[in-house]
C-alpha cells in the first residue's frame, strides 16, 4: 500500500476514495488546499479510505430500500405496520443481494466486492426505475436516487478524463 507521510492535505487524494463523485469532490478539495504539513501524520492510499463516503452511499441506498419497500408493504398492511417492517425488510433484501452473488461465485475464492456491487444497484435501479413511472410520492425518492446515479455516471466520465491529473497530483504527493 502506498502512504503519504506529513500531509495532511492527501485526504483529499481522488485515489483515496471509490465512487466517482466524491473522487471529484476530493481532487476540488485538494486542488483548492495548498499544502498542509503536519507532523507524525501518515495516510494510506486506498481507495476504501472515505468513511463518510461509505457510510453516506449506505444510507443513501438503505433509505431509498426502506421508502421503496413502505410503498410495497403499503399495499398490503396498515401504514403503521409497514412503516415499521420497512427497513427491516429492505434490510434482508439488500442481504440477498450481498450473499446471493457469493453462491454463485463461491468457487473461484474470489473477493465478490465487484459482483455484489452490481447487483445491488442494478436491483435497486430497476426498482427505482419502477416507482419512477408510478404517481405515488415514493417517485419522487425514486427520481433523487436515479439522478444521484446519473450524477455519478457524469463525474465518473470527468474523472476519466482527469486520471492523469489525479496520477501527477498523487506522485507529488509520494515523491
Amino acid at each position: 500500500m502506498k502512504v503519504v507521510r506529513e500531509r495532511a492535505d492527501a485526504r483529499w487524494l481522488p485515489s483515496r476514495h471509490r465512487f466517482a463523485l466524491f473522487k471529484l469532490l476530493a481532487w476540488t478539495r485538494f486542488r483548492s488546499s495548498g499544502p498542509k504539513p503536519q507532523a507524525g501524520l501518515a495516510l494510506g492510499i486506498d481507495r476504501d479510505q472515505s468513511a463518510i463516503e461509505n457510510y453516506t452511499v449506505a444510507a443513501w441506498i438503505m433509505a431509498s430500500a426502506s421508502c421503496f419497500t413502505f410503498a410495497l408493504l403499503d399495499r398490503v398492511l396498515l401504514s403503521a405496520a409497514a412503516a415499521v417492517l420497512a427497513p427491516f425488510v429492505a434490510a434482508a433484501v439488500l442481504q440477498v443481494f450481498v450473499v446471493a452473488p457469493g453462491f454463485v461465485k463461491a468457487w473461484r475464492n474470489r473477493d465478490n466486492t465487484g459482483l455484489n456491487s452490481f447487483v445491488t444497484i442494478t436491483a435497486i435501479t430497476v426498482t427505482a426505475i419502477y416507482f419512477a413511472q408510478s404517481d405515488q410520492w415514493v417517485r419522487i425518492i425514486a427520481w433523487l436516487f436515479l439522478a444521484s446515479l446519473a450524477m455519478n455516471a457524469i463525474a465518473s466520465l470527468v474523472t476519466r478524463l482527469l486520471r492523469a491529473r489525479f496520477a501527477a497530483d498523487e506522485h507529488d504527493l509520494l515523491a
